[in-house]
């Protein structure tokens, strides 16, 4: 989110025991600011990211910065050993800051890659490439035994300028407790109905469940630029026509008729029911079509060929619809809406199940505190697949020893 507040550090500025130089701002929010740093001992470029002090929420509650720290940097910790999951280096705390330090990635946000440039624009190879990277990362993470809880575009970063390779940041709101009763947590945009709207009687849910939904929401995202519903909550109208009829979307998302059962599976209001993450990565191996093809788009309702249209001026595409097809070919064509199968329905051995924890974290020595030696990390991560159920293996954290 974007903020007025100064940066809490000066450009030029040195950090981490003087090993690192702020060269640039990178980006600002509510509760701290993302920089550009080179080592000064190696030249290296990093992303260092620097939460401030005495933060409140909304409603005015002060918040514990220490603690937040703490969480954010021993769960990233714990995942950041996977090719799609953004690299953190080390956590420090100088001079009532506290830091984080990971790889520098200069490709943008996924959102960006969306909304500013034609980079997913009709390109079902590029779609499906970064989609199961993005699955990919999540898979580890859930492999962890977390869930990650803000999946969103902001929060998938491309390492280089020609987005071969997407990561999977910002681990703020991720958990350890997979049941969890964080009922509310996210993006608004990507959080899953179970997560707005508990069912009755519910007292937690499933966290890692709720992030396939969010994926789901983020290839739609991809593909057309825009989101099937403003949250998943029965006060929308667009969610509410979904929830009565599920091929809703059909009549409005400019995707293929190819994708759209997959999808109703990944967006399936009832948890229990939803498709698995692995079984999800599965299916989306066989699809070919992500777009409309031009003849499904001949035969689209009208508003699906309208939002084509400003897609392709948003983005700034010369883009001519293939021709409409007459009344007479539109009733004699297979249906737009994709309809449920009885092969759609999964089985029970393709619902999702939680993952069995998988590791436990050791604060690495602290490096020196001089500026003669290299970023050194102080995260120090190991598997572990001994610890049996995620409260020992939450009891079984221990402190991160954070060097000031």
């Amino acid at each position: 989110m974007p903020s007025d507040r100064p940066s809490p550090i000066a450009i030029g500025s040195l950090v981490d025991c003087g090993r690192l130089e702020i060269l640039s701002e990178i980006g600002k929010g509510a509760f701290g600011a993302v920089y550009c740093a080179q080592s000064v001992h190696d030249g290296g470029l990093y992303a260092v990211k620097c939460l401030l002090p005495n933060r409140r929420t909304r409603k005015g509650k002060l918040l514990n910065i220490s603690k937040l720290f703490e969480h954010e940097a021993k769960l990233h910790a714990a995942a950041s050993d996977h090719d799609n999951v953004l690299t953190i280096h080390k956590a420090f705390v100088e001079q009532g800051l506290h830091f984080l330090v990971f790889d520098l990635c200069e490709g943008g946000d996924l959102l960006s890659n969306i909304s500013g440039r034609p980079f997913f624009w009709r390109r079902d190879d590029i779609v499906k490439r970064a989609i199961l990277q993005i699955i990919d990362g999540v898979a580890h993470i859930h492999a962890q035994g977390m869930a990650h809880r803000d999946l969103k575009p902001e929060n998938i970063i491309a390492l280089d300028e020609d987005g071969k390779h997407f990561v999977i940041s910002d681990f703020g709101l991720a958990t350890a407790q997979i049941e969890t009763s964080g009922f509310g947590i996210g993006s608004k945009y990507y959080k899953s109905p179970e997560c707005s709207v508990p069912e009755e009687g519910a007292v937690q849910f499933d966290a890692q469940v709720s992030d396939v939904w969010a994926l789901g929401v983020i290839l739609i995202n991809m593909i057309t630029g825009s989101v099937p519903w403003a949250q998943a909550h029965p006060f929308d109208e667009h969610y509410a026509a979904y929830i009565h009829d599920r091929n809703s979307i059909s009549r409005y998302l400019c995707v293929s008729n190819e994708l759209l059962p997959l999808l109703k599976r990944v967006l399936e209001p009832h948890p229990r029911a939803r498709i698995s993450l692995a079984q999800f990565r599965k299916e989306l191996e066989t699809i070919t079509h992500f777009h409309p093809t031009n003849d499904e788009l001949a035969h689209a309702p009208i508003l699906v060929r309208t939002m084509m249209a400003e897609r392709a001026q948003a983005l700034g595409i010369s883009y001519a619809l293939p021709p409409r097809a007459s009344s007479r070919e539109r009733d004699a064509s297979p249906p737009t809406t994709a309809t449920y199968r009885a092969s759609d329905t999964p089985d029970e051995s393709e619902l999702y199940t939680p993952s069995e924890p998988a590791f436990s974290i050791r604060p690495g020595a602290p490096a020196r505190k001089d500026s003669l030696g290299p970023v050194q990390p102080y995260l120090n991560v190991e598997l572990d697949s001994t610890l049996p159920n995620n409260a020992a293996r939450i009891r079984a954290l221990p402190k991160l020893r954070i060097p000031v």
